[in-house]
């Protein structure tokens, strides 16, 4: 298991999400400490995310709007699966 440390401003956005597309891990977040996330929802929370994308996150002509771009930020980072390389924003937690 690798936990993720979710940048504050995305913590938000993220509880939002979980609560609204998969409420059964919601209990993954509060369940942790200091925001980390550990990988055993990563992927239904990915899905989740993905969707949440597809469905506010993009303007008429397809492009990313302010809420996509968070969204992006967000999913870039369950997607990563090595812990040696996170993304910018998104560090391993010892």
């Amino acid at each position: 298991m690798f936990p993720f440390i979710v940048p504050h401003h995305l913590l938000s956005l993220l509880k939002d999400v979980v609560q609204r597309r998969c409420p059964e891990f919601l209990v993954l977040l509060d369940q942790t400490s200091d925001d980390a996330l550990h990988a055993d929802g990563r992927e239904p929370i990915s899905e989740a995310l993905m969707d949440e994308l597809s469905m506010s996150g993009l303007d008429a002509e397809g492009n990313p709007n302010e809420r996509g771009v968070l969204l992006d930020e967000l999913m870039g980072a369950f997607a990563w699966d090595d812990p040696n390389h996170p993304l910018p924003g998104f560090r391993p937690r010892g």
